[in-house]
């Protein structure tokens, strides 16, 4: 049975990244059934990796909503996802989670909320040890101060990601945060080091 709930789980994050929702949402939801059944009967060390499944498969439905355009719904799903990452006590699940609510936030325009959570996410990221996702949180927060106007915080944001995106040798990291670094400069009608990015 649990190779099942994997299988659609999975089946359910690929039909998102296709496009086609419905059938996503339907797989993940299916997974999810089956692990709630699992859980019911499951016993010592089971219960905490069937609840990691569970919070995988919440993300998944989550995705299906939120690509489907339904952030509140999404949103949901995110926050379940949330509860039980944290009533396992896993760190970079939450790191990951509190990103995805922030983004969801942040396309709603609820920049107080996003900031909110982006910074949870932040210090999950740094607690759970993996560097390689904070220069990531630290541009979605410079993306943040930029929308409320607050360009010196952005830019101290986004300082501190290129610092940790060099000491990694990310490039993709380095040339999204580069771009947010030409904004904070354009939008303060500083051209020179806006073009310098």
């Amino acid at each position: 049975k649990i190779g099942s709930a994997d299988a659609n789980r999975k089946l359910g994050a690929h039909f998102a990244d296709i496009g086609k929702y419905e059938e996503g949402f339907n797989s993940a939801n299916q997974a999810l059934l089956i692990l709630k059944d699992l859980l019911l009967k499951a016993t010592g060390s089971e219960i905490k990796k069937i609840k990691l499944k569970i919070g995988t498969t919440y993300n998944v439905l989550a995705h299906n909503t939120i690509s489907k355009g339904n952030l509140p719904e999404g949103l949901k799903y995110s926050f379940l996802a949330l509860k039980v990452r944290e009533d396992i006590g896993d760190i970079q699940g939450i790191a990951d989670t509190e990103f995805n609510i922030g983004n969801i936030y942040s396309s709603q325009g609820n920049f107080s909320d996003a900031l909110i959570h982006y910074e949870i996410s932040l210090k999950n990221s740094i607690a759970s040890g993996n560097k390689r996702d904070i220069p990531g949180v630290h541009n979605a927060i410079a993306w943040i101060y930029i929308s409320l106007g607050n360009f010196e915080q952005a830019l101290i944001s986004s300082l501190e990601a290129v610092k940790l995106a060099e000491e990694l040798n990310d490039e993709y990291y380095l040339g999204q945060i580069y771009s947010t670094l030409g904004t904070i400069y354009e939008e303060q009608e500083n051209y020179e080091l806006s073009l310098k990015y």
